[in-house]
């Protein structure tokens, strides 16, 4: 393996290192370095997890009858009677 280039670390590579290690230090994980955490709302955001969408039931199937009738006719006596 070759080093390509060398590059310092930016203040976005250490936004991204102070998010891992506050994820680790709020769940009491232990870690050799001393850090000076302090309280993050963001990080809590970007933590906590996300609520449970609810998903209504889909309606009862609807029983439909297989004979036709218009709703202002009546229906029409046997023409064989």
């Amino acid at each position: 393996m070759q080093i390509l280039q060398r590059h310092n670390k930016g203040a976005h590579l250490n936004t991204i290192e102070r998010y891992y290690i506050y994820a680790e230090v709020t769940k009491n994980n232990h870690l050799n370095d001393e850090h000076n955490i302090s309280p993050n709302k963001i990080f809590d955001a970007l933590l906590k997890p996300p609520p449970a969408i609810k998903v209504p039931p889909p309606p009862p199937p609807q029983i439909r009858s297989h004979q036709k009738t218009h709703p202002n006719t009546e229906p029409t006596p046997n023409a064989r009677t």
